[in-house]
C-alpha cells in the first residue's frame, strides 16, 4: 500500500477484472488500481471487452466517479491485456491509472471525415498550440476500421517535436504509406 505522504513523483497503477457483471468489474479494477496510488489519478485509461457494452458511456462515468479522475480515455477491444495477462473472447476490463503531478493533460476525441482534398480530423482542441513544447506526448487510441494512421502521422509530425521514442511508429507508417 502506498504511503499517505503527498508525492511529486510519477505513479502508475493497473488492474484487470474478468468478472462478467460490468458494475462488479468496474468496482474491482477501480479499487485495486486506486489502492496503488497516493491520491486520485490525473489520467485513467480503460480497455473493455465487448461483453461490457454497448453502454460504454455509463462505464466511463462510473470509472471517472470511482477513481475521481478528471481525464479518462479508453476503447473496447477483442483481446484485453492487464497485469501481465491477456484475455480473449471472455469478459475483461483493464484499467491503467497515472498520477502525474505538474503534467498538463488535454483529452480529445478525434474523428476522420473524408473531404474532396482527402480528409480532415474533427475534434482537435483550439486551445492546443500550433507547435508543441519539447517533451510533449500524444497518446492515441485509434479505431482500426475508420481512423487512417498515415494521414494523422503526416500532420502530427509537423507539430510534435521529433524524438527517438516518437519517430519509430510514425516513420514506419509513413514508409509503408509511400510504398503503397
Amino acid at each position: 500500500m502506498p504511503s499517505t505522504e503527498t508525492s511529486t513523483e510519477l505513479q502508475f497503477a493497473s488492474a484487470l477484472s474478468v468478472k462478467s457483471d460490468t458494475s462488479q468489474a468496474i468496482d474491482e479494477v477501480c479499487r485495486l488500481a486506486a489502492d496503488q496510488l497516493n491520491g486520485p489519478p490525473d489520467l485513467a485509461v480503460v480497455f473493455a471487452s465487448a461483453h461490457h457494452g454497448p453502454d460504454f458511456g455509463a462505464l466511463a462515468k462510473q470509472i471517472s466517479r470511482l477513481t475521481k479522475t478528471a481525464c479518462l480515455v479508453g476503447c473496447c477491444g477483442e483481446s484485453i491485456v492487464g497485469t501481465g495477462r491477456e484475455v480473449e473472447e471472455e469478459p475483461a476490463l483493464s484499467l491503467w491509472l497515472a498520477r502525474m503531478p505538474g503534467v498538463s493533460i488535454t483529452p480529445m476525441h478525434l474523428e476522420f471525415e473524408r473531404t474532396p482534398e482527402g480528409g480532415t480530423f474533427v475534434g482537435w482542441p483550439d486551445s492546443l498550440p500550433p507547435v508543441w513544447p519539447e517533451g510533449s506526448t500524444l497518446l492515441l487510441l485509434g479505431e482500426p476500421f475508420s481512423f487512417p494512421p498515415t494521414c494523422c502521422c503526416r500532420g502530427w509530425l509537423k507539430i510534435i517535436p521529433r524524438r527517438s521514442s516518437w519517430e519509430g511508429w510514425p516513420a514506419a507508417v509513413m514508409r509503408r504509406a509511400s510504398v503503397a
